[in-house]
């Protein structure tokens, strides 16, 4: 996935790609994982702009995911997110967003790849 708001220039926006409902109510553990490269916009912003959230009420309310490993922002190198565990949520069916944000002043473009759930 590639998510941007340049076109032109840098526009005020926000994205959201959700994942399918995934179920975790039968089993022990779980964590996620990724690939993902960010570019072009404010190296202060990468983690502000460029978050992970899990839903447990398809979408009523989300919580931020803590722990990911985040690239520099400035660079077109894809950087693993880690194994982030998401035991928490063990029990549950969840639905994972990435939320893109950008603004005049700020327009990363931001690309993951090689998402996994296990």
């Amino acid at each position: 996935a590639t998510m941007s708001g340049y076109s032109g220039s840098s526009l005020d926006n926000e994205d959201w790609l959700i994942s399918p409902e995934i179920d975790l109510t039968n089993i022990s553990s779980a964590a996620i994982t990724f690939d993902h490269a960010i570019n072009k916009g404010l190296v202060a912003n990468v983690q502000t702009d460029h978050t992970v959230l899990i839903t447990t009420n398809n979408g009523v309310d989300w919580t931020p995911v803590t722990g990911i490993t985040y690239p520099p922002g400035n660079v077109w190198t894809f950087f693993n997110a880690g194994e982030v565990v998401i035991d928490n949520y063990v029990g549950n069916k969840i639905k994972i967003a990435f939320r893109y944000k950008s603004s005049t002043s700020s327009a990363a473009t931001w690309e993951i790849k090689n998402f996994k759930v296990y």
